[in-house]
């Protein structure tokens, strides 16, 4: 009996390297290793019907090897009748050895844009026990990216030339990474999709080993944008009342707004208290119109900044109330665009000394999922906290809602149909014990799912 152990690659390293074998269950056999890949078994064996031998094979895997493993054995026999056999078997596996090093390729920003700036990062690391002692990067460039500079890890050794760039270095040692990152700029004409791909090769000593890593963006157009919303609390003044409005305004384009200019003129059931912007930023007045301006700005696409405006109900509004205000961005270059943010409230009903007012939807009840809340609407006779207790019919505590506040004033309370963790509550009635200075009410809340 014959088995060659499988060899592999140029220089015929073995993909297992044979370590010893057992055949003294089988008296007879004598074992000859011809070759460390070639062992033979011969001997005069006698083998009645149905029994059988076996012969154990050892060895050790290459530490290098990737891929399918094979091996066939070959056995030559005859019986007593002189008709001799020969027959074969394979058996196989696939075998993956351990990395050495990793190559890991990100590229900046998330959104590649026609005509702005774009990196590609790439980080090496050795995963292995030993040092790498060849290590060795190459990254050709797109031609619709515009090459400006690179950054590497100090140690490393750089070669540019036609699109090309090309990094080398003798030693890594274990755990340790080198980065490199390539700046430029995407094509102003580019469209479509954009990949690159990075090589890099090591070997340790013993084995030899290739990675690449490919990122591929999707270059957009570049829009110059923004969008402005308000928030608005309370959500329902009272007239009176105090009111806040924070603006926020978002980067919505695909390019970096670089200069913001916003102005709001206030309606006239508002008159004008206080404010706070972001540092950098310039505020002015003159009577109802307030103005914000910083022309250094940038932001990236999807960043945002926030304006608080503070002013206060007068006490002859009702209805509803609008205010508008304009924001003005630019590019840095001469290019603009503008849009305008509007924030609208329903005057609470003006309640007396002790009042207590409750809203819901349009029916009366609250339906969450379409983003309907209890509105519980609290004048006090006094400075104090507003305790707004809601329970079951069983009367579990569902929910305590709490808010200080001073005398003369509205305070608002909102219930959004959630339970002390946050979860959502059954449909169903909900009674609600309203108290604070002043105030002793009881009602019931009605949600539907």
């Amino acid at each position: 009996m014959v088995d060659t152990l499988p060899l592999y690659g140029s220089f015929l390293d073995k993909t297992i390297s044979f370590t010893g074998e057992d055949h003294l269950q089988t008296p007879g056999l004598s074992f000859t290793n011809l070759a460390d890949s070639l062992l033979s078994w011969t001997g005069n064996v006698t083998l009645a019907p149905g029994a059988s031998f076996t012969i154990t094979v050892t060895g050790i895997t290459s530490a290098c090897w990737s891929g399918q493993v094979s091996n066939t054995a070959w056995a030559y026999g005859e019986n007593t009748c002189s008709n001799a056999q020969a027959k074969s078997v394979d058996s196989g596996f696939t075998l993956t050895p351990a990395p050495i090093f990793s190559l890991v390729k990100t590229a900046m920003p998330t959104l590649f844009v026609a005509g702005q700036p774009a990196s590609y990062r790439i980080v090496v690391t050795n995963l292995g026990v030993t040092n790498i002692t060849n290590l060795n990067i190459t990254d050709t460039l797109p031609a619709n990216f515009n090459y400006i500079s690179e950054e590497h890890s100090a140690g490393l050794d750089t070669i540019f030339a036609g699109g090309l760039v090309y990094w080398n270095n003798t030693t890594l040692a274990p755990g340790q990474s080198w980065t490199v990152t390539v700046n430029g700029s995407i094509l102003s004409s580019a469209s479509g999709i954009i990949s690159n791909t990075a090589w890099g090769w090591a070997s340790n000593g013993t084995c030899y080993q290739e990675k690449s890593a490919m990122v591929s963006k999707t270059i957009v157009a570049p829009v110059l944008a923004a969008t402005a919303s308000f928030a608005i609390s309370p959500a329902s003044p009272a007239p009176g009342d105090p009111v806040t409005y924070t603006m926020t305004i978002v980067n919505s384009g695909t390019v970096p707004i670089k200069g913001i200019w916003v102005s709001d003129t206030l309606p006239g059931e508002i008159s004008f208290g206080s404010e706070s912007h972001p540092a950098g930023f310039t505020f002015g007045s003159l009577g109802n119109l307030l103005w914000w301006n910083d022309p250094a700005i940038t932001l990236a696409p999807g960043a945002s900044i926030t304006i608080t405006l503070n002013g206060t109900v007068s006490s002859s509004a009702s209805g509803s109330v609008s205010n508008t205000a304009s924001v003005v961005i630019g590019d840095g270059s001469g290019g603009s665009a503008s849009n305008i943010g509007t924030g609208v409230f329903t005057v609470a009903a003006a309640l007396s000394g002790g009042e207590v007012i409750i809203q819901g939807g349009p029916k009366g009840y609250i339906e969450p999922g379409k983003g309907q809340f209890a509105q519980i609407m609290v004048r006090p006779t006094g400075a104090g906290t507003i305790t707004v207790r809601i329970r079951s019919m069983a009367g579990v505590d569902v929910r305590t809602l709490e808010k200080n506040v001073s005398g003369g004033t509205t305070a608002i309370l909102i219930w959004d149909g959630k339970d002390k963790n946050g979860l959502p509550v059954p449909a169903g009635v909900y009674p609600a014990f309203i108290d604070g200075p002043g105030v002793k009410y009881r009602s019931k809340l009605v949600l539907v799912r």
